[in-house]
């Protein structure tokens, strides 16, 4: 470009003369910690599992989105980031697309118009939804950490959650839910009582191969200093059940949130859950108790975008 193209080549000339020691000095800087964090990449995977130092690589773009924003909001002279609604939704729809991000076994399969659905509904919700009267939810995207190098390739999973109020107190929502092994839908009906939401979801399920018939109850309560949820899924394959549970106690501390998160295959730790802006929360859980013994998970991290 700068060989063919006129405009480039004095654009570049001409910063060149008057700001000549900046750029050299960012470019080598730049360089200088590309070389840095290529040596740290490979010293990493021969000193820890590779199968770790590969799951670390996939949520590169979380990191990069989440450290953006903290330096947005913190350090504004040195660069600007889009904090309201619209974007973060539609960034977090992007970053859960990447091919090195996404489940991948689900994007191998010859369903084309899988990948499609999912691009167009975070389209919708991101350019749509937002802005809808009596329309509200969230994005979420969860990421794991194994203690069994096995379930590595299974540890990302992204959720999206979106309810529309049909009359007082009461909405109609939808959930969907995908991971590597595991795909579901619900739809059903949710009422408010002060400040508690109860709601009750049917849908349906795949995972080992087969379809399950989905019952949902969950409960959700937001106070001024406290917030909870509880949900239940019970999944039916003929004669055969199983189920699942998982909840939070919060207790907030201005812009944070602390308190105890518990969930079926992955145990009981304690949670904190951080603001970064208005509608974006980063939250993390180490199990301490109840963890299974097997594919036991050292620990969970999310990214929540409300809406």
């Amino acid at each position: 470009m700068y060989l063919f193209i006129p405009r480039y080549r004095t654009s570049f000339q001409a910063a060149m003369r008057t700001n000549s020691v900046p750029l050299l000095s960012a470019n080598l800087l730049n360089e200088v910690l590309y070389m840095l964090g290529t040596v740290s990449y490979g010293l990493a995977a021969l000193l820890a599992p590779v199968a770790l130092v590969l799951l670390i690589e996939t949520v590169q773009a979380i990191f990069v989105f989440v450290m953006a924003i903290l330096i947005a909001r913190f350090i504004p002279k040195l660069a600007t980031e889009s904090v309201d609604t619209t974007h973060i939704v539609m960034k977090g729809v992007a970053i859960c697309i990447i091919p090195d991000w996404a489940p991948t076994s689900c994007w191998s399969r010859d369903d084309g118009r899988f990948k499609t659905s999912l691009l167009a509904l975070g389209l919708i919700l991101g350019c749509q939804f937002v802005h809808a009267e009596g329309v509200s939810g969230e994005i979420q995207v969860v990421g794991y950490i194994s203690k069994d190098k096995s379930v590595q390739q299974s540890l990302s999973t992204l959720s999206a959650y979106v309810e529309y109020e049909i009359g007082d107190e009461v909405s109609v929502f939808v959930v969907g839910h995908l991971d590597q092994e595991f795909r579901s839908a619900t739809v059903g009906l949710s009422r408010k009582v002060g400040h508690l939401q109860l709601g009750l979801g049917v849908g349906q399920a795949t995972f080992d191969e087969m379809n399950h018939a989905v019952l949902n109850p969950w409960a959700y309560y937001a106070g001024d200093d406290y917030k909870g949820y509880l949900h239940y899924e019970l999944y039916r394959n003929g004669s055969k059940y199983s189920d699942l549970m998982k909840g939070y106690a919060l207790k907030r501390f201005d812009v944070v949130y602390v308190g105890v998160h518990a969930e079926t295959d992955f145990g009981i730790g304690p949670r904190v859950e951080a603001k970064l802006a208005d509608g974006l929360r980063l939250w993390g859980v180490v199990p301490v108790a109840r963890q299974p013994t097997e594919g036991a998970m050292r620990a969970m991290i999310g990214l929540t975008a409300e809406f």
